[in-house]
């Protein structure tokens, strides 16, 4: 029936646009990071920001409920990595490994079934994806600035108790000669490095002309080398270059 079809299709693209706004909210936690944890300490609530991870779990159980009770199917690009990372963590449990490190492990490793379960929604909504990584490179880049000209900022280098045992907002290190690695708003300087190397490809993909597209490159190249990230400063010349070159010839396209 036209009607329940149109119905069901509208429910899913709202859904869509749900999982794909909470993961926006993850991904601007991650930028402001060191700021958020400075702000939920001051407020007497260190432990809140453990509640950001509930969003990859609950997406990929939605995605995984929807997939099997909507389209009676089961959502493979979910189940397969998730079912390998449960077998390892319950082989870990049997050979004794601590109950924290097998829980940390999960919460690292548990971003790649959450990312190919939600990169064909994101996909559909790349203009959106794009307009995110433009406002994620402007913070990271002004946060990195700041650092820059102001020196230590109120949050960085501040320790306190939380339910996983003692933590930072920001890590304070340098390089040798007392050159201090930059973390801006994020929580140490290479997540700022990777926020900036990532935000600023896809930048460059959403802006058009050399010139403009010259002037993201620098100012996210500035930023990352001020964060002193060694990797992602080579990382990223090579990669804006291919970004830049393929848009530029006809017979190279840029497959998203």
């Amino acid at each position: 029936r036209p009607d329940v079809g149109s119905a069901a299709r509208e429910r899913a693209r709202a859904g869509d646009t749900l999982l794909c706004a909470l993961l926006g909210i993850y991904a601007a936690s991650i930028v402001i990071e060191g700021v958020l944890r400075y702000a939920l300490w001051s407020a007497g609530l260190p432990n809140a920001l453990y509640l950001r991870d509930a969003i990859p779990v609950g997406s990929m159980a939605f995605l995984m409920l929807r997939a099997l009770f909507t389209d009676d199917r089961v959502h493979l690009a979910i189940a397969l990595p998730a079912a390998a990372l449960i077998v390892h963590a319950a082989w870990a449990a049997m050979l004794g490994v601590a109950f924290f490190s097998i829980a940390f492990g999960l919460k690292i490793l548990m971003f790649i079934p959450y990312g190919m379960g939600m990169w064909p929604i994101v996909r559909r909504r790349m203009r959106s994806l794009l307009d995110a990584a433009a406002a994620f490179l402007a913070v990271t880049l002004t946060g990195v600035l700041a650092n820059f000209v102001l020196g230590q900022l109120p949050w960085e280098g501040l320790r306190y108790e939380t339910a996983f045992g003692d933590v930072s907002t920001t890590r304070m290190w340098w390089l040798a000669g007392g050159i201090p690695r930059l973390p801006g708003f994020a929580r140490t300087s290479f997540d700022a490095a990777m926020v900036l190397g990532v935000t600023g490809v896809l930048t460059l993909v959403r802006v058009r002309g050399l010139a403009l597209q010259l002037l993201v490159g620098c100012a996210a190249l500035a930023g990352i080398v001020l964060t002193t990230s060694k990797g992602m400063s080579l990382a990223f010349p090579l990669a804006a270059a291919v970004v830049m070159t393929m848009q530029r010839r006809p017979g190279m396209d840029m497959r998203w």
